[in-house]
């Protein structure tokens, strides 16, 4: 028990001093306690009705067996090759196709890999089940949806439709290097709208598709393929025993028909897995029955064996599959066993068995299963009753509206899936549902039910109607069965007419109102004695709760994010055990709140009104989670009757400026998050913390850390970075946090840190960025795996030659006092004091030294170093650099003009110059990978060899006074996005009228500050081209012009007036917009010549503006068209257009 660990009691106590006594190494038993330990405090499975015998052992028991033993057999080989065709090194976007048979691992595959390389790329997006979403209505819009949150981040709705939203990413992804997937998809599948954005994908980007049939990468042009064969002989040996064994010898007495049953199954791994684990803990019997129904099937039909699986289940776990099956795909694991279930049910048990038999899996408490498995069971509903209106599950839209609107039903259907697109005008009434009185699940979305429907839908245990009508038609509706009733996104209110109808659901367990904006206050819900589950996210209108709420003696789970108040009947729910109000108007917390024995999670984060806690929160005993982050709370009430928490986090409080002494009773406390507080000390108590791993001070007024600190044997983590009052040494007790993993101190004022800290045996970050009174750093631990260090008191350089497992490097000093032996000395004797060459793992390294003048030999050595940053003032030469660099930033080269030739870093990606005094760069031409080049405050005088950069995707030249010219753009067919700022010289912009890539409305910025006239060409595709300016000042006068901008739809120019007052422009159809300046600027500005082909629009933004009603004719380029002043407009004023 947790308790008898937590107080060594029951002999556990003497076993340690025993163990201790004997000898084991006391690291080996400390972590052998802290593994006890974290058993302890992990949530038991609630096993209430459960028979008692030994089927929760095993359910138990093949629970930690899964998790212990997720195996991937056979894997490596898959990976290798799709991995050498993905070629992730490379620039180019590429498309690879895996194929195979269904079960043959194509998705667990795809699924490895991405999350090996996922962190390779700015966006990544999984979307699976593609063939299944793309046939139900609004699919590839909720596809689409996902795509767009998972790579920009945007909600599903804020981009309405499919064209809209493809538009929308196009334009958004700019060079973005993305990962995405797309699981199971087949060549009728609509996705020539989402693969439109391909030629929209950063360089380097990645696109991974699975299917069944190879046909469906044909039609789609995906020529590099990967066919997924059956496993190796060995390799179904394997994985069989690893499910049917887990991971044991197989017995004596089943040896031989495991190697039967082996050579019979086949070789693909979803029908090994499923009867491997069908068959764990069965008798002798049951294998020997196994293997001769397996004997029966032809070896190619996956089906057919699955098949003997299914029909081998007992009725009750036969019953729930096919729901799953239908149904259930994506829904909470927790919620969707209400339908089979009462309160004293056993189905949390069957469904337990079905999820370890393989057959059904759950990915972040959702329920899933295979597309073969998830087949397989509409085939058995469909071959039952072959005619779909005698089908006893209704999942596909069509057949369930046919059978609905055509009155086919019977009685033998148990549930109907009907989901209409918004808008809908359907409506159904009690004729419809005459012969169904044993629908048990019904889902009918954006649609309307009306008339009498009296002892009609009498068996309806879960309602699911999204976009239920404001005003309810039905009457008599038969709901004694109902549990669970789902009206997210509706129009219902607390007055809404169907509560009446509603409130004869006396069984009914959850109640979403996700989204249901018009809902003020919650309605009546004294009604519902047993229900769970009640979330109100997203009611934006809301707030009140009811005094009814009360009533909810059951409610475990009470979710809202739109609230001012909270009722003092809370206080009543005595069986809650979430309360989580993030981001409401919510003033205070009721005092009642001390009676809920069962709260386990308190979450007000970001409620801004939130001012005071009651007194009586301190005394909610089993309370372990609770988050006031943001909050405007003066003071935090605690006491030793929190005696189970384990997570407090008052991160943002700004106005709580002490902690009181109570806090050192939290005896259970793992984490401690105080960032962002006014508080200036920690109390002493806070040494009593004995289970604290992780303490956060960031951005605190701490001044010291107390001595206390250094107590807390089993802290891991401890961040005070951007303490500015921080000051003063770290004591050698560090020491003693012998678990301590990271320590960061940056941005503080500490003066040193003790020799001691080399003995911290599990250390592997230390951030000491801009602690600039430290003067040295001494001798530390070669656990380091990241380290940071810069201090403008720094006078020796730390040795690092011993931190053989280090990452990631950033040394930077900005002293000119730096303590550094002869130059000379170690030029004659080829050596540095700065040794990197034993870092063989240093993927990132950040040098800013200003008084180095030699790079370390060896530093091409460093195989996996992928990004590196040098900005030292006197560095004399810049050696060979690794080959593998993927990003290289140059800051302050000032000893050469010329840079050496680096043309053999074939895989550089992003190159950045900034201050250096070179005015040309050797080889530029050869960067074949280059896809990013910023060059700043450079002597450049021309950039010729940039026009061979034919994956260059963004290109940013600023401050560069010396370049007159940038070259033929006309061969950089992927560069998106272009910045020249500050280039007075640069006169013309050639060849923009072939970069078709341009697809962002800010995709090129020009700023000139110079008399010069800019020109720029026009762009051939206008549809998709952009073209933006920046502000800009006439030399030649006293005036200055704030803003002058030109759009052409998704075009924008910002123009440069020359001494004359003449705005020069070889384009396209534009609009002028003026910034503040504008009404004493424009009679002025309107009267300039300007070169056009056709003026479509003209509009000031200031406090006038006029637009013309029609658009004005082709004028010859060669014609000047004079825009008249404002003056002669008149009354023809209107207000601008808001601009985007």
């Amino acid at each position: 028990m947790p308790s008898v660990v937590k107080n060594r009691s029951h002999g556990y106590g003497e076993a340690i001093k025993w163990h201790r006594e004997r000898g084991i190494v006391p690291d080996i038993l400390r972590k052998w306690e802290e593994a006890l330990s974290y058993v302890g405090s992990i949530p038991g499975l609630k096993i209430n009705g459960w028979p008692v015998d030994a089927s929760v052992i095993d359910v138990l028991v093949a629970n930690v067996l899964r998790a212990l033993n997720r195996c991937f057999v056979g894997i490596e080989h898959h990976e290798e090759r799709v991995m050498k065709l993905l070629k992730v090194e490379s620039i180019d976007v590429r498309v690879v196709g895996i194929h195979g048979m269904g079960g043959a691992g194509k998705t667990t595959i795809a699924r490895f890999i991405y999350k090996r390389i996922f962190d390779l790329f700015d966006g990544c997006s999984f979307l699976e089940n593609v063939r299944e979403h793309t046939k139900k209505p609004g699919g590839l819009d909720n596809l689409q949806g996902q795509l767009v949150y998972d790579l920009l981040g945007v909600m599903h709705g804020q981009i309405h439709f499919v064209d809209d939203g493809i538009k929308s990413i196009r334009s958004r992804l700019l060079h973005k290097k993305v990962l995405i997937v797309l699981d199971d998809i087949e060549p009728s599948s609509r996705l020539t709208p989402i693969l439109s954005i391909l030629d929209s994908l950063g360089s380097g980007s990645r696109i991974i598709i699975t299917t069944r049939d190879e046909q469906a990468l044909d039609k789609f042009a995906v020529s590099l393929k990967y066919e997924v064969g059956g496993m190796r002989e060995e390799e179904v040996d394997e994985l069989f025993c690893s499910h049917a064994f887990r991971g044991r010898p197989a017995p004596a007495d089943l040896a031989t028909l495991s190697k039967n049953l082996v050579s019979t199954i086949g070789r693909l791994p979803l029908t090994v897995e499923v009867v491997g684990s069908y068959l764990y803990s069965k008798s002798k019997e049951v294998w020997e029955q196994t293997l001769e129904e397996l004997r029966k099937v032809p070896k190619p039909h996956v089906q057919r064996k699955l098949m003997v699986i299914i029909k081998a289940l007992p009725d009750e776990q036969r019953l729930i599959f096919l729901d799953i099956a239908c149904f259930f795909i994506g829904e909470d694991k927790s919620v969707a066993c209400y339908l089979w279930s009462d309160r004293d049910s056993t189905s949390g048990s069957v469904l337990e068995v079905l999820i370890n038999s393989s057959i059904v899996k759950i990915e972040n408490d959702k329920l899933w299963m295979h597309d073969q498995l998830r087949d397989l069971g509409r085939d058995i509903v469909v071959e039952k009753h072959p005619k779909h209106g005698k089908h006893n599950r209704l999942w596909s839209h069509e057949q369930a509206q046919d059978v609905l609107v055509n009155k086919k039903g019977t009685e033998i259907v148990r549930g109907i899936l009907l989901k209409f697109g918004s808008g809908s005008q359907y409506s159904f009434g009690p004729a419809h549902f005459a012969r169904m009185s044993n629908v048990r699940f019904l889902r009918l979305d954006q649609a309307n039910l009306e008339g009498n429907f009296e002892r009609r839908l009498s068996s309806l245990r879960w309602l699911h109607w999204q976009g239920c009508p404001r005003h309810l038609l039905a009457e008599n509706l038969d709901l004694t069965e109902l549990v669970v009733l789902d009206l997210s996104w509706s129009k219902v209110s607390d007055k809404w007419n169907g509560w009446s109808e509603i409130k004869k659901a006396k069984k009914l367990r959850v109640l979403n109102l996700t989204g249901c904006y018009d809902m003020i206050r919650t309605p009546d819900l004294s009604h519902y004695k047993c229900l769970e589950r009640l979330n109100l996210e997203r009611c934006i209108r809301l707030v009140e709760i009811g005094s009814s709420v009360k009533s909810l003696e059951s409610l475990v789970l009470l979710n809202f994010t739109e609230l001012n108040k909270l009722p003092e009947e809370l206080g009543s729910l005595k069986s809650l055990e979430e309360i989580l109000i993030d981001g409401t108007v919510v003033q205070e917390i009721p005092a009642s709140i001390s009676r809920m024995q069962n709260l386990r999670r308190f979450s007000a984060c970001n409620c801004l009104s939130l001012i005071r806690l009651p007194n009586s929160i301190s005394h909610v005993k089993s309370l372990r989670v609770f988050t006031l982050n943001g909050t405007k709370i003066t003071k935090l009430p605690l006491s030793a009757e929190l005696e189970k928490l384990q997570h407090l986090s008052i991160n943002h409080c700004r106005s709580i400026l002490k902690l009181p002494t109570s806090l050192g009773s939290l005896a259970s406390l793992i984490e401690l998050d105080l960032s962002s507080t006014g508080i200036v000390e920690l109390p002493n108590t806070v040494n009593k913390l004995y289970l604290l791993r992780v303490l956060k001070i960031d951005f605190t007024f701490v001044r010291e850390l107390p001595r206390a600190i250094w107590k807390l044997k089993r802290l891991e983590e401890l961040h005070a970075s951007r303490c500015r009052s921080l000051a003063g040494e770290i004591p050698r007790d560090i020491e003693e946090l012998s678990r301590l993993r990271v320590l960061r101190l940056g941005y503080s004022r500490i003066r040193g840190l003790p020799d001691s800290i080399s003995t911290l045996p599990n250390l592997q970050t230390l951030d000491l960025l801009h602690c600039d009174k430290l003067h040295r750093v001494p001798e530390l631990p070669s656990t380091l795996i990241s380290l940071s260090v810069s201090s403008k008191s720094m006078y020796t350089i730390p040795d690092i030659s011993s931190l053989v497992k280090l990452v990631e490097l950033f040394l930077a000093d900005g002293s000119q006092e730096l303590v550094l032996p002869d130059q000379s000395q170690i030029e004659a004797k080829g050596h540095t004091y700065l040794k990197l060459g034993s870092l063989s793992e240093l993927k990132i390294l950040q040098l800013s030294m200003l008084k180095i003048q030699l790079l370390p030999v060896g530093l091409d050595l460093l195989r996996k170093l992928t990004k590196l940053s040098i900005c030292c003032i006197h560095l004399k030469k810049l050696p060979r650099l690794p080959l593998g660099l993927f990003t290289l930033s140059l800051c302050q080269y000032k000893s050469q003009t010329r840079l050496p030739d680096l043309s053999y870093l074939e895989l550089l990606s992003e190159f950045e110059l900034f201050d250096c005094a070179v005015t040309e760069v050797a080889g530029l031409g050869e960067f074949k990978s280059l896809r990013i080049f910023r060059i700043s405050h450079c002597n450049l005088q021309q950039l010729d060899e940039l026009e061979n950069l034919i994956f260059l995707a963004s290109l940013n030249v600023s401050y560069c006074q010396s370049l007159e010219r940038l070259p033929d753009l006309s061969k950089l067919k992927k560069l998106k996005d272009i910045k020249i700022k500050g280039c007075p010289k640069i006169r013309d912009i050639k060849s923009v009228e072939h970069l078709h890539s341009f697809k962002n409305p800010r995709g090129a910025i020009i700023e000139a500050k110079s008399s010069s006239e800019v020109e720029f060409s026009k762009p051939a595709n206008t549809k998709h081209s952009s073209i933006q300016g920046v502000k800009c000042k006439d030399k030649g006068s006293s005036t200055t012009w704030h803003r002058v901008k030109v759009n052409y739809r998704c075009l924008a120019f910002y123009l440069t007036p020359s001494a004359n007052n003449s705005v020069f422009l070889s384009g396209c159809c534009f609009q002028i917009q003026l910034s503040d300046d504008f009404q004493n600027q424009a009679n002025t500005l309107f009267s300039t010549f300007i070169k056009l082909k056709v003026l479509s629009q003209i509009r000031g933004t200031g406090t006038a503006g006029f637009s013309p009603s029609t658009e004005q004719e082709d004028v010859p380029l060669d014609r000047a068209l004079t825009i008249p002043s404002l003056a002669t407009i008149g009354s023809a004023v209107h207000p601008p257009a808001a601009q985007p």
